[in-house]
């Protein structure tokens, strides 16, 4: 193709007569050299305005596109199947699509959808003024959303996903953390796999979920009160239930057996407890401190248990002794276990926690158990043992005080019997002193006589 006919291969001029006021004339002009190039073109000029193409269509086999003079405002690319339809929208990403002015989709099949949106990354999702997925798999919707973290999603005005799979959900919330999620108005899940909840909420440490707004914290202002089943909570945690299920269910089932702290209650000050009876209107409060203190409804102790193992008690201590709650009953023989609590030491002394003042008396736990045998162990004494032993030997002493008794009555009566014969004797004695005294008047009487008399004989 020679030059001429480079510079002006087709010329086709349509005139549409309009009414006088308002008479247009277009022209539709095949040229190859519009932009200096091979490619063709059709214009679409204002003859009103020389030399002025307002609008181009350019096409090849490489590409189609729609232009403003020298911007763009459609474009699609046959060789990368990207399309771009909007003022200075770009698509430079294989199979990848920009609406909206100034959207620019640069990722493989990438996607950007408003005023300035960026998809950059592969495969990613820009949607809203000025969102961006720079990060591969990502969606950003939003104005100003930015989901920059491989896989990430960012929902929200202003909302980050920066975080390789992360979700940012909330006007600029922002997820830091590799698969963590902020959910709420600014809230921050930094964290890895963290989860932050609520308005200004804020996760940075990894594997926690954080609830609600904390002061001082991510701008903070206020503590966030977290209710389940009811609307109007009356206390940071409140779980509301009206059909009988409420509960809360601590569980560890560790392979490892051991004691674990699986409820813990902190204050600066004595801790309490409260359980209240809203049927009856009855509370019952614990509190600890230096003691562990149980109390009633109208906030008088009842139970006391000091830090050094004392326990103190406002009533009568009762502890179950019902005949159809026991078995393997034997007879005990009450002598014998007198026989054995005569023989364990009874001592004075002091627990090691107490001052060497502070005096008490009773036996050892080594001496009693090795006595008696008895489930209390080698470390401790049973109350209730102790009352049942002492109560066994208090049996054998009434057995043996009864028979002193008895052996007591039985000596009364002879010395009864021993003081009548000695009162008889007394009494023969008195009559034989009588007799000599009579004899002896006699004898006086008859002084020359040669009568013998012998006691007892008649005269």
């Amino acid at each position: 193709m020679n030059t001429t006919s480079r510079f002006c291969c087709v010329l086709l001029t349509a005139a549409f007569l309009l009414p006088a006021f308002n008479a247009w004339a277009v022209n539709l002009i095949g040229n190859d050299l519009y932009l200096d190039d091979a490619t063709p073109a059709v214009t679409f000029n204002d003859t009103d305005a020389a030399n002025s193409y307002e609008y181009v269509i350019l096409g090849e086999a490489a590409f189609f596109k729609i232009s403003e003079g020298a911007t763009s405002i459609f474009n699609h690319d046959t060789n990368g199947q990207s399309t771009a339809v909007g003022y200075n929208a770009s698509s430079a990403g294989d199979y990848s699509t920009a609406l909206g002015n100034g959207a620019s989709s640069g990722g493989i099949s990438s996607i950007a959808l408003g005023y300035g949106a960026s998809s950059g990354g592969n495969l990613s999702t820009a949607l809203g003024d000025s969102a961006s997925s720079d990060g591969s798999h990502s969606t950003a919707l939003g104005f100003s959303a930015s989901s920059g973290g491989l896989g990430s999603g960012a929902l929200g005005v202003y909302a980050t996903s920066g975080g390789g799979q992360s979700t940012a959900l909330g006007n600029s919330a922002s997820s830091a953390g590799t698969n963590s999620t902020a959910l709420g108005y600014g809230a921050s899940s930094a964290g890895a796999y963290s989860t932050a909840i609520g308005y200004k909420a804020s996760a940075p440490n990894p594997d926690t979920i954080i609830l609600g707004e904390i002061p001082s914290v991510n701008y903070g202002l206020n503590y966030t009160a977290v209710a389940n089943g009811t609307t109007d909570p009356l206390a940071p945690l409140h779980i509301f239930r009206d059909d009988g299920t409420a509960s809360v269910l601590v569980v560890e089932n560790s392979a490892d057996q051991g004691p674990r702290t699986l409820f813990e209650i902190e204050n600066n000050g004595n801790p309490e407890f409260r359980m209240t009876n809203t049927a009856m209107g009855n509370s019952w409060v614990f509190s600890a401190g230096l003691r562990f203190v149980v109390k009633n409804n109208q906030g008088d102790w009842v139970m006391r248990v000091t830090d050094t193992g004392k326990l103190e008690i406002g009533g009568t201590l009762l502890e179950m002794s019902d005949r159809e709650q026991k078995h393997a009953i034997v007879p005990l023989d009450s002598d014998v276990v007198l026989e054995k609590l005569v023989q364990v030491p009874i001592t004075e002394w002091a627990y090691r926690d107490e001052s060497a003042d502070q005096r008490h008396i009773g036996p050892m736990a080594q001496d009693f158990h090795a006595a008696f045998g008895l489930a209390s162990g080698e470390k401790a004494i049973s109350a209730r043992d102790m009352a049942g032993v002492n109560m066994a030997a208090i049996q054998a002493l009434a057995d043996r005080n009864r028979w002193l008794e008895l052996r007591y009555e039985r000596q009364v009566s002879r010395n009864d019997e021993l003081e009548a014969r000695i009162a008889e004797l007394e009494s023969d004695a008195d009559r034989v002193d009588a007799l000599q005294a009579r004899i002896a008047v006699m004898e006086r009487l008859v002084p020359n006589a040669n009568l013998v008399l012998t006691q007892g004989e008649a005269p």
